[in-house]
């Protein structure tokens, strides 16, 4: 399978956020029949949680990169220091 095909069976973090938009829209605009409503709120319920738990890991993953820098300056400072 090419490379461009495969890109587009991947579904993205984006991707679901825009799922979960257009769910709002639609409800909005009552394109929902009364009975449908529980199905729905449950895939946007599914879907919200899934972006938290999406933005919390890249969030940590941030963090832990921002300590690891860190850690390696304090490291090179150190060393630095220790040739003076």
């Amino acid at each position: 399978m090419s490379e461009e095909k495969k890109s587009l069976n991947i579904l993205t973090a984006q991707d679901i956020n825009l799922l979960s938009q257009l769910l709002e829209i639609a409800s909005k605009r009552n394109a929902f029949q009364i009975d449908e409503f529980a199905l729905v709120g449950a895939l946007y319920t599914k879907l919200k949680n899934f972006l938290m738990v999406v933005e919390n890991t890249e969030k940590s993953k941030q963090k832990t990169q921002i300590e690891s820098n860190q850690n390696s300056k304090d490291s090179t400072d150190e060393e630095k220091q220790k040739e003076v």
